[in-house]
């Protein structure tokens, strides 16, 4: 998809869906040409703010679809909780069927928990710099 502006419009770029979602790394001329406060040095870093009409500024977005998105992400949420212990019912079978034990199967349902609690421990790590410990009380 181009991401070419208009120059003689004067409108902002406007990126797709799919580049607006999936592609980062999609730089618009606003982005390239716009003048950032500060020198770069650690002394005087670059302060980076939201461009006008920056199509990636969640703030910008209309309201039908921030409202889209929380409600993607909340079903999303309900679905993965549920999911967690979906198989709990049939626990009974699973060790008629495969012939284990009360504790081998359990390890399911124990295992997609801790999943839980690592998943967000590995991820705030990830996020944030790494001289801070990843669960501060």
């Amino acid at each position: 998809m181009a991401t070419e502006k208009d120059v003689e419009s004067g409108r902002p770029t406007r990126l797709g869906w799919y580049q607006t979602m999936f592609n980062q790394g999609a730089v618009t001329p606003e982005v390239t040409n716009h003048t950032y406060k500060g020198a770069g040095t650690e002394e005087d870093p670059y302060i980076v703010t939201w461009i006008a009409n920056d199509p990636r500024n969640p703030m910008e977005w209309p309201t039908w679809y921030k409202w889209f998105i929380t409600q993607l992400v909340a079903i999303a949420t309900l679905a993965v909780a549920f999911v967690s212990s979906a198989y709990t019912g049939g626990l009974d079978k699973v060790i008629v069927q495969f012939g284990v034990s009360q504790e081998v199967v359990t390890l399911g349902v124990s295992l997609f928990v801790v999943g839980f609690a690592l998943g967000y421990v590995f991820h705030v790590q990830s996020t944030t710099p790494r001289s801070s410990p990843p669960a501060q009380g």
